[in-house]
């Protein structure tokens, strides 16, 4: 019977024993894979710095890395815009996980206008990129807007010279005029990428137009734009002849009577 109990406690001792070994091994092996995760990132998240660091440099030119900065801007679906550059050109560059593109660059004489010409500032929507193309370098440049998809960079809709913006996350949208053909106000929502025109005739804007410097810059011509339960509203100012002074009439837009939503 001693015999028999004997061997009894010998049996569960083992067994315990086997169990506290199996248990510290497994501990082992998962404290072993997370240093080798853990490493396995930082010497990817290394290289991808590196990588970057590598095209944020010209060393004919040191000065070229106070005025370009290659910060990330990341949003909220874990896509990033960022600028890089080299002695040759400057570029900027949309990543996500699937896609990685460049979305306008300049060559070596150029280089020193990054930010100043083309692709500029930017502000993230919902389901797009709102970018700020500048058309020339300087303080009475003309600006354009470009709208690019949030899931892989490319352009759902060129919107011209800006009038107005929504920025309201309920009913966000953007108001424009086309130099080339400013016979419209467009309307476009951020949400659903859904457009609009409204025609816009007006003989005193458009003779306003046949003066010189407002055929290319129509946007300087609107002012004073709100909107307020549906209703928009905006300023324009006109002349008919060039010695005269402006004038103002307004507009008045219900988008809640528009297919816009």
């Amino acid at each position: 019977m001693k015999t028999e109990l004997t061997k009894i406690i010998k049996f569960f001792l083992f067994a315990i024993i086997g169990i506290l070994f199996g248990c510290n091994t497994k501990n082992n092996n998962q404290e072993v894979f997370k240093k080798d995760y853990t490493k396995l990132i930082d010497e990817k998240s290394n290289f991808t710095k590196k990588n970057q660091l590598e095209n944020c440099n010209c060393e004919e030119n040191t000065e070229l890395k106070d005025y370009i900065s290659c910060k990330e801007t990341v949003f909220s679906n874990g896509a990033k815009i960022y600028r890089q550059f080299n002695c040759d050109s400057s570029w900027l560059v949309f990543e996500n996980k699937n896609h990685k593109k460049n979305l306008y660059s300049l060559d070596k004489n150029l280089i020193e206008l990054t930010s100043k010409l083309g692709y500029g500032d930017w502000k993230e929507f919902e389901n797009s990129i709102l970018i700020e193309e500048k058309l020339a370098a300087g303080t009475d440049a003309q600006y354009n807007y470009v709208v690019l998809n949030k899931e892989n960079g490319e352009i759902i809709k060129k919107l011209g010279s800006e009038l107005y913006r929504n920025e309201n996350k309920d009913f966000p949208f953007f108001v424009s005029i086309d130099s080339d053909n400013p016979t419209d106000i467009k309307f476009y929502n951020f949400s659903n990428n859904k457009s609009y025109k409204f025609p816009f005739t007006n003989k005193k804007f458009q003779k306003t137009l046949s003066i010189d410097v407002f055929r290319f810059h129509p946007e300087y011509l609107f002012e004073q734009g709100s909107f307020d339960n549906g209703i928009f509203k905006i300023k324009f100012k006109y002349k008919l002849r060039e010695k005269d002074n402006f004038k103002y009439e307004k507009i008045i837009i219900n988008l809640n009577e528009v297919d816009f939503n």
